[in-house]
């Protein structure tokens, strides 16, 4: 039994926590003994979790630097008795490494899932040093491989693993009319959905000016963003003031995304920065079209013309335009939304991703050969 202390900085709902979520509820509980362990929040996957009688622990550690913290750290990975410390992004990593001082077991394996991205200038020089010193890094991209490349001069083992999906939740049929109905939306609406948290750096400003303009163009239209965070409110200004209260619905934070995405005609996503979206590999095993921002990350995962469209991050007209072009062009936004599906089915079920970290915890105890390593 390979025990793995999983440390993230809260479960909240976001990709890198529902793909932690994911990652302990299907790795063989045969093989694998997973302890997550969330250093500043809760959050409600953590909640459920607990619930389903998974071992998730909290540090309650304090903001900034908290001495008190890594001691309690330190006693829980001794209580633990882990062979591998996964740190999941900058703080996790930085508070693993203070409490385990030793270079020997347990092993530190450091995921970037791109929030490193927003650190600042000193702040990457100290994870930089920090990941020369893991064990092996796992990258959710390619573009957050390179950066581990460049961080640690290629010296340090590196596992480039990208989310996987639920393909079974996806693709389903929904009464569409009904859904509409308990949506509050006419049943004829054309539907335009983005899932993602209304938090930086995504961009949903971009997508609330670009829906006036959709809108306009196409009267049916509506909007659902399922999302919470720290721009509601500023969000909702905008939607006032550009006039489009009864036009843009914020619904919250949703369990049923796969329906609605069942029910969307086109899906989009706008953002400043990105890891791996999770919400655009979800809009592609649900076949759906997209529309998003030509960012890292993104552009791993649409290609231009096939799977969707690509627009500039402060290219409003063209956003608008792109949308506007997928919901009239009925056969081109279908054609779109198979290829995706066929591309989500290729290279992201979740079975693949399972497997790729079962071999990468195995291989980083010298169980296994490493057998996905970049």
């Amino acid at each position: 039994m390979t025990k793995i202390l999983h440390l993230i900085w809260g479960m909240e709902v976001g990709g890198k926590e529902n793909f932690l979520n994911q990652l302990v509820r299907g790795l063989d509980p045969r093989q694998f003994a997973n302890t997550i362990l969330t250093l500043r929040q809760k959050g409600p996957y953590w909640e459920q979790l607990r619930k389903d009688g998974y071992d998730v622990r909290h540090l309650a550690k304090d903001a900034g630097f908290d001495p008190g913290a890594i001691q309690r750290l330190r006693k829980e990975i001794a209580g633990i008795g882990p062979d591998l410390v996964h740190m999941h992004e900058f703080s996790s990593t930085l508070a693993a490494r203070c409490a385990v001082l030793s270079a020997a077991k347990p092993g530190i394996i450091a995921a970037l899932h791109g929030g490193h991205q927003k650190l600042n200038f000193m702040k990457k020089l100290i994870y930089g040093f920090l990941l020369r010193r893991c064990s092996a890094i796992t990258a959710v991209a390619e573009h957050l491989a390179e950066d581990a490349r460049r961080m640690t001069r290629g010296k340090v083992p590196l596992f480039r693993i990208p989310y996987g999906v639920d393909l079974k939740r996806f693709g389903n049929t929904v009464n569409r009319q009904a859904k509409l109905a308990e949506l509050g939306l006419p049943t004829d609406a054309r539907l335009v959905v983005c899932a993602a948290r209304l938090d930086p750096p995504k961009l949903h400003s971009l997508v609330v000016r670009s829906a006036a303009q959709v809108c306009r163009e196409i009267p049916r239209c509506h909007y659902l963003l399922a999302g919470d965070g720290t721009l509601g409110n500023s969000l909702l200004r905008l939607t006032a003031r550009r006039g489009l209260k009864d036009k843009v619905h914020f619904i919250g934070t949703r369990t049923d995304v796969p329906e609605l995405l069942a029910i969307a005609d086109v899906c989009v996503l706008a953002s400043l920065s990105e890891g791996l979206p999770l919400a655009i590999q979800e809009y592609m095993a649900a076949g759906k079209p997209v529309v998003a921002t030509r960012t890292d990350g993104i552009t791993e995962l649409v290609k231009q013309g096939e799977n969707g469209f690509l627009a500039g991050t402060g290219d409003e007209k063209e956003f608008s335009a792109k949308t506007i072009l997928l919901l009239k062009e009925h056969g081109m936004a279908e054609t779109m939304g198979q290829k995706g599906r066929q591309i989500a089915e290729l290279q992201f079920p979740i079975s693949n991703m399972l497997k790729a970290y079962g071999d990468t915890y195995l291989s980083t105890t010298g169980q296994s050969p490493a057998e996905n390593r970049q």
